[in-house]
């Protein structure tokens, strides 16, 4: 039926075909036991885009993935030079910087900085543009409707 749909160019209603088609194969992934890979990749497809149908949803999970390490890195300053009459504003400029690099296309941290950060912040540079891929096309998605 989506294919049917498609060549006749009727976008919303081969839109509604592939939430369903990736809802049951959501539970038919729950049932099975070898697959868990899979479900978990079609659950937080799900989550993070609506199936690529629901470009507000997709555009609010992006926009945590990118506030995220800003608010994580603000309460780690403010846990180590915590003053009692304010925050230490000579560090506000350190925080940006270091956040910057949690940003797809901007230089992640040196290698030879500790391992451990630098996989870290490559992986949430990844993420940032998986979930930015996701957002466009569930913006093309609404507009082809």
């Amino acid at each position: 039926m989506k294919a049917k749909y498609k060549t006749e160019n009727n976008e919303y209603e081969a839109s509604k075909w592939h939430v369903a088609e990736k809802e049951s194969q959501l539970k038919l992934l729950g049932r099975k036991d070898g697959s868990r890979f899979l479900r978990d990749v079609l659950w937080l497809y799900k989550y993070s885009s609506g199936f690529g149908e629901d470009p507000r949803q997709a555009f609010w999970v992006l926009l945590m993935l990118l506030v995220l390490p800003l608010l994580f890195l603000v309460c780690i300053e403010l846990s180590n030079n915590f003053v009692w009459w304010g925050f230490d504003h000579s560090r506000i400029d350190a925080v940006f910087t270091e956040w910057l690099k949690f940003i797809p296309l901007t230089r992640a941290a040196d290698k030879n900085e500790l391992g451990l950060l630098y996989a870290f912040m490559v992986f949430w540079q990844l993420l940032i543009t998986i979930q930015t891929a996701l957002f466009v096309f569930a913006l093309r998605n609404n507009f082809r409707r």
